[in-house]
């Protein structure tokens, strides 16, 4: 990895890179329905716990009408809609439907006190809301409050006082589906996202068109032809989750979640399922190592794990090799909401691991993967580590204040001017709210 500077500059893209100039929900539409026409139709993604499923060539026929029916219930070019809801197939169509009605998107986590979850809502202006039955109740109650919002949208098939069933979203002809979204400004919000509070109170960012549209460049079938297994476990009521599996669609994957996840569910999944890649937290892969009865569970599948969240317990980063049977490739990612995902790791050709047995192959990863490291800088990406107080760049092993350039960083705090200013010169770095520094701004 090039390192100019004192700076660490990500590899991969040319001068030539170039972000469509396209509304979100028109980049999406359109790269789904060229995977379908080039490799044709094949599962989009299955709920494993319920059985639900839906195809590449359904999500887009479900797509036009879901956008149909919240354009005849008043959503308008820049309305937001607030997604509050376990992992069901419904949250990601309801999420790309808002795009493509020109619409901007938030979410909001399921464990959040009604007192935050209303504080939220009103800073956002959120005019409709998605929650799932589990959820509605205590949603409700919030939005009794706020008179702003014009509708609440339930997953699932009993009415719920004061909700619309997400069904009836798609018992329409789909004539109100727009062609095109000329009314959209492309550097525009279209997604909100809230900072984990970590040293603070957390702060919405504001995301535009361009700039998540740039996080999905990286995102494309390429060698994965015929729709690679993928299981996620993310929450996809966060910003993480919901690019996983967005990202991952536009990888024409054949991807499964779980609405109702517990370990031994996600052990019998992978049982079921036979995916090739799984992606987990670290709590997932600490529970792995330990759980005393794994071999009841066929997990050869599995080439691949990536983790999200933090990093990963030394001891049980190694013991995963040992215990998946043909794992070869951990990826240990880092990533922002500001910035979106920053650092991953390289991932290795199966064929360099053909013939070999299984220590050989224990072995081999081992050997490649580097413990306690959250990879090579993403392409378009910059990072440094500089002293808190004096501003100057540091070098390996010393502890500083990560401060990272992208070209798809946030282009606001909402209703922050205060902080959304405090940026130097040149506008390039921004200083995580982590454990390295005490701010969110831009430098």
């Amino acid at each position: 990895m090039p390192i100019f500077d004192g700076e660490l500059i990500g590899e991969g893209v040319d001068d030539n890179f170039v972000i469509p100039d396209v509304p979100l929900g028109i980049y999406i539409e359109n790269s789904i329905r060229k995977n379908v026409n080039q490799y044709g139709d094949c599962n989009w993604l299955t709920d494993v716990s319920t059985g639900k499923s839906m195809t590449y060539s359904q999500l887009l026929s479900n797509m036009k009408l879901v956008v149909s029916g919240l354009r005849q219930r008043g959503l308008k070019t820049g309305d937001n809609l607030v997604v509050i809801s376990g992992n069901h197939i419904e949250l990601p169509l309801m999420s790309m439907a808002v795009w493509r009605a020109g619409g901007t998107q938030a979410c909001l986590s399921v464990n959040l006190p009604q007192d935050v979850i209303e504080l939220r809502i009103r800073e956002m202006g959120s005019q409709y809301v998605l929650t799932d039955y589990a959820r509605a109740g205590r949603v409700v109650d919030v939005i009794k409050r706020l008179d702003f919002v014009r509708e609440v949208f339930v997953i699932g098939d009993k009415p719920v006082d004061g909700c619309t069933l997400f069904s009836e979203l798609l018992e329409n002809s789909g004539d109100d589906y727009p062609d095109n979204l000329d009314d959209v400004d492309v550097n525009s919000m279209t997604w909100l996202a809230y900072t984990s509070g970590t040293t603070g109170a957390a702060k919405c960012i504001v995301l535009s068109h361009r700039s998540i549209i740039g996080w999905f460049l990286r995102y494309n079938p390429s060698g994965n032809v015929g729709g690679t297994k993928f299981l996620f476990v993310n929450n996809m009521n966060n910003t993480g989750g919901l690019s996983t599996a967005v990202g991952s669609s536009l990888c024409h994957f054949d991807l499964y979640c779980m609405s109702n996840f517990s370990e031994e569910n996600l052990l019998a999944a992978i049982d079921r399922v036979k995916p090739r890649g799984v992606s987990m937290f670290p709590s997932h892969i600490a529970w792995l190592c330990k759980y005393p009865e794994l071999d009841r569970f066929d997990l050869s599948s599995v080439l691949s794990i990536t983790v999200v969240g933090s990093l990963i317990n030394p001891i049980y980063e190694r013991q995963i090799f040992h215990r998946l049977p043909n794992i070869i490739f951990m990826n240990n990612v880092y990533g922002m909401s500001e910035t979106g995902l920053i650092c991953q790791n390289r991932r290795p050709n199966p064929a360099d691991y053909f013939g070999m047995d299984r220590e050989q192959v224990v072995a081999k990863s081992i050997e490649r993967h580097v413990f306690g490291s959250v990879g090579f800088i993403n392409p378009m990406c910059k990072l440094k580590v500089i002293d808190n107080e004096t501003g100057e760049k540091l070098g390996p092993n010393q502890v500083g204040e990560i401060c990272v350039k992208s070209p798809f960083m946030l282009t606001e705090y909402l209703n922050k001017p205060e902080v959304s200013s405090d940026k130097g010169e040149n506008c390039e770095f921004l200083e995580p709210d982590g454990p390295h520094g005490d701010k969110d701004t831009t430098r």
